[in-house]
């Protein structure tokens, strides 16, 4: 999800979600051209289990997909 949206951002979002009772499945990614350390601690406060600076290189991506696949049977929140 994109941190920089309209009316409802990203931060507010993955907030929200993390209420949700669903919550425990949902794997959120923030993908943002924002990227010091504060706003990747910022993302991550708020709910998002990673903070990925765009524009995002393919290998990466591909990384962070396997990551969460192997780990989706122990989810963090």
């Amino acid at each position: 999800m994109d941190i920089g949206m309209p009316v409802l951002d990203g931060y507010e979002a993955a907030s929200a979600m993390r209420s949700a009772p669903w919550r425990k499945q949902a794997i959120v990614v923030a993908q943002t051209g924002w990227g010091q350390e504060s706003d990747r601690v910022r993302a991550i406060d708020a709910g998002f289990d990673e903070h990925i600076v765009k524009p995002v290189e393919p290998d990466h991506l591909e990384t962070l997909v396997q990551r969460v696949a192997a780990s989706s049977a122990n989810p963090r929140h």
